[in-house]
């Protein structure tokens, strides 16, 4: 009879092949799917960010009469077109250009005007930038391509 295993070097070489074969194979398992997580990840951002930016499109404030006082930033603001405006997010850098930031929530209805609107601040304003904030899909969305840069703010009399 003939034994067909008689060399036990051979085998001990066929089962690290079959382990290194394995392993190669669920590392590769493990970088697929991290790729995969991550580039359908990237991919939902992108759709979002694209469709708040198309929101944004159509979407505008006219600011008006904006003067502070110690306390508040004042302003007459209009939505000048077809979709509400949730409230105004407000980037402000006083006179010593430190940044203050501040969000004023407010409903303003197309082609509507709010009168003496007031955003709370601290100390003298310099420059202001105001973004229009919308609401799109129950997430809040800062349409920063919409937005307003006023220099020199002169104080209320």
């Amino acid at each position: 009879m003939k034994k067909t295993f008689t060399n036990k070097k051979a085998i001990s070489v066929w089962v690290s092949y079959v382990m290194l074969t394995a392993l190669v194979v669920s590392i590769g398992f493990f970088v697929l799917k991290f790729s995969r997580d991550t580039t359908e990840d990237t991919v939902q951002d992108i759709v979002e960010r694209g469709d708040a930016l198309t929101t944004c499109g159509v979407t505008n404030v006219d600011i008006n009469n904006l003067c502070q006082n110690t306390q508040t930033l004042n302003m007459d603001v209009t939505n000048t077109n077809d979709i509400k405006v949730e409230g105004l997010w407000v980037r402000m850098f006083d006179i010593y250009d430190r940044p203050q930031t501040s969000s004023r929530n407010t409903t303003i209805l197309p082609q509507k005007t709010k009168n003496d609107l007031k955003i709370i601040k601290q100390g003298i304003i310099k420059d202001a930038v105001i973004m229009p904030l919308i609401y799109k899909d129950g997430k809040k969305v800062i349409c920063e391509s919409r937005k307003t840069t006023f220099e020199n703010i002169v104080i209320c009399s």
